[in-house]
């Protein structure tokens, strides 16, 4: 934003500078705040801006702020009164609280930038898959539909079919795990045959745990599968499920299925790395 330096530094930047100090903001938040974001400084009504967010929050947590303003760039420039409230009221009226609504603008994908017919139409849109607007899926539906025609949507929905999907298993699917709709179809055969083919699951245990489908197939799901099949080739069977091995986090899972057992497979944790960057074949 090279139009900042035209700035008048003892006018805007310094006193804009000097209030987000005094709003409680560290220096490292500052740096985080401004270099992604440099409207907070330069901007005439930002303080007031920020601070209007600030108290919608309805928390001193300061990291919130700053992720809102990073991922919505444009939010600064926008007018309380005519740009943010009455679109805070339309998402109240579909019966969104506070706190789903600044989850919502927190996620980003401009959501809240987007015109009050075209934010209506979304959560429209919404109710109509059946996500309630009380729950934290709700926004989470708001941001995989953001971005996505309807039509685009019924073309998911037929790739879906054509793997052996009934429509209201794909619909069940989509209320789990919206993001599902924008899983590319090479993506998505590639997974379903990995999870079907190699690891024998029926397509029925996918479609109720649909979020396996958002897994990484080259960084989780394969050098994972592959440590499970080293370790029962050396005869560690246990009854995990799938969900459990995949869904753990790194850190849980290294612990779990590689510090655990490195004795009884001592070359286990470099054989995961090695999978894990692709120099095994699985």
């Amino acid at each position: 934003m090279p139009r900042i330096l035209s700035a008048d530094v003892n006018k805007t930047l310094e006193p804009n500078l000097q209030t987000l100090r005094e709003m409680g903001f560290t220096e490292a938040e500052l740096h985080l705040l401004v270099a992604s974001n440099p409207c907070v400084l330069a901007h005439p009504l930002a303080i007031p801006r920020l601070e209007f967010w600030q108290n919608f929050l309805g928390t001193d947590n300061r990291k919130d702020l700053v992720t809102m303003f990073r991922r919505n760039r444009n939010l600064i420039t926008l007018d309380i009164d005519s740009g943010i409230a009455p679109k805070i009221a339309l998402l109240k009226e579909h019966g969104l609280c506070d706190a789903n609504i600044v989850g919502i603008v927190k996620r980003g994908y401009s959501f809240i930038l987007r015109s009050s017919k075209s934010i209506d139409e979304l959560l429209k849109w919404a109710k109509e898959l059946g996500f309630d607007p009380k729950t934290p899926m709700f926004g989470q539906a708001l941001s995989a539909l953001c971005h996505l025609r309807r039509d685009a949507f019924r073309e998911k929905m037929e790739i879906f079919k054509g793997l052996g999907w009934s429509d209201e298993e794909f619909l069940a699917a989509v209320k789990k795990a919206p993001f599902l709709v924008h899983l590319s179809e090479e993506n998505l055969r590639e997974t379903m045959e990995f999870y079907v083919g190699r690891v024998g699951c029926h397509q029925s245990y996918i479609a109720s745990n649909p979020v396996l489908l958002l897994l990484s197939l080259e960084k989780r799901l394969r050098p994972r599968q592959y440590v499970m099949e080293v370790l029962k080739s050396n005869g560690i069977v246990g009854t995990w499920s799938l969900c459990f091995i995949m869904y753990l986090s790194e850190k849980k899972f290294v612990e779990r299925f590689l510090h655990q057992y490195e004795e009884q497979v001592p070359k286990i944790h470099k054989q995961y790395i090695a999978a894990c960057a692709g120099q095994i074949l699985i």
